[in-house]
């Protein structure tokens, strides 16, 4: 998965609320004069999606979007991966990995701090 590397945090969970109309998916994976980095030859081959974190110890809910060449779960919730890379600076993503934590519908169970136990 590809997440703005600002938005970016190990172990964030996210609830996949919407997918994005290809042509915006690939607006989005272009620089602003219109050509593709050297990672993305073909940004149709990704779809994005717009998602929101769960609250959780000191979150506040935010909106971003995340791009995959795979499909996730409208109203799911994922967590992003410790394990991280950088895709590319020009468009400031990050690859990571997420693992679906809860199916549409479902609560997400958000970790919480020790402090909150």
């Amino acid at each position: 998965m590809l997440v703005p590397i600002h938005e970016y945090r190990p172990g964030l969970t996210v609830r996949v609320v919407d997918r994005l109309p290809a042509p915006i998916t690939v607006q989005l994976l272009r620089l602003p004069n219109g050509t593709t980095v050297p990672e993305l030859t073909q940004p149709d081959e990704y779809a994005g999606y717009v998602a929101r974190t769960e609250p959780g110890a000191d979150r506040v809910r935010s909106t971003m979007i995340v791009f995959t060449r795979g499909s996730l779960e409208t109203d799911a919730c994922y967590t992003f991966e410790a394990d991280v890379q950088v895709f590319n600076t020009q468009l400031h993503l990050f690859e990571t990995a997420v693992s679906r934590i809860a199916s549409a519908g479902d609560a997400c169970n958000v970790p919480q701090t020790p402090e909150q136990r």
